[in-house]
């Protein structure tokens, strides 16, 4: 028996803002097991395959914002709301690797972090998007949330794991949360970075191409920090 259907769409629109394609996403109860299901409806099949709220991420890059990578675009939607630059790419894993060569160009000269769900199989898509764009974005950090419980995304996190008072925080910080800028994460964030490091804290760190290149940390954190 299904209950509680619920549906959403989601549209992917290109630079100019003109949509490409939409993204049918749905969950519902069958047997008391919770389903998902993604469909993807194209006007044009050959049409080339973009990031989530394209505009707004060139527009974050053009202002050297932080744009933050999600899992699915509910999450995206749910971070935007709260007034951050969120992006995400529709058929997860799969889909980004056989693609990802397209969206460097997307992502090029962007300070992003990404936020993956809790569980192992984002964990890899996370380490994917990584690995992929980390030699084209100007900064570039991976950052596991807290007290996200086991197969929990983002947007659950957002709309139930997390308190009013942090929420509001969050909205209150939204601007200028993981502002990977050079010169204002000098005497915070380097630092910090150093004393776990000299603590045997971090597995890896180094300067690589004028960059403090941090590949993981105790606390879950990958970065590479561009320092000129």
């Amino acid at each position: 028996m299904v209950k509680n259907k619920n549906t959403t769409w989601h549209y992917y629109r290109n630079e100019d803002g003109i949509v490409l394609y939409k993204v049918e996403s749905s969950e519902w109860f069958q047997n008391g097991i919770l389903k998902r299901r993604f469909r993807c409806y194209y006007k044009d099949k050959n049409i080339e395959p973009v990031l989530y709220a394209l505009p707004s991420v060139i527009m974050g890059i053009k202002n050297n914002e932080t744009i933050i990578y999600v899992e699915d675009e509910k999450s995206d939607d749910s971070l935007m709301d709260m007034g951050f630059i969120a992006t995400t790419n529709f058929g997860g894993l799969r889909s980004f690797n056989s693609l990802s060569k397209k969206y460097n160009e997307q992502i090029k000269r962007a300070n992003l972090t990404i936020f993956p769900n809790n569980s192992n199989r984002s964990k890899d898509y996370s380490k994917a998007v990584y690995n992929t764009f980390k030699n084209c974005c100007k900064s570039i950090g991976i950052i596991e949330m807290p007290d996200l419980n086991k197969n929990m995304s983002i947007s659950d996190w957002l709309n139930k794991g997390v308190t009013k008072k942090q929420k509001e925080e969050l909205e209150k910080i939204a601007p200028s949360l993981f502002d990977f800028n050079a010169l204002s994460i000098t005497s915070t964030l380097i630092p910090y970075l150093c004393s776990l490091f000299l603590k045997g804290k971090l597995e890896h760190m180094g300067i690589k191409y004028n960059h403090l290149l941090i590949e993981k940390s105790c606390e879950g954190v990958y970065f590479l920090l561009q320092l000129t």
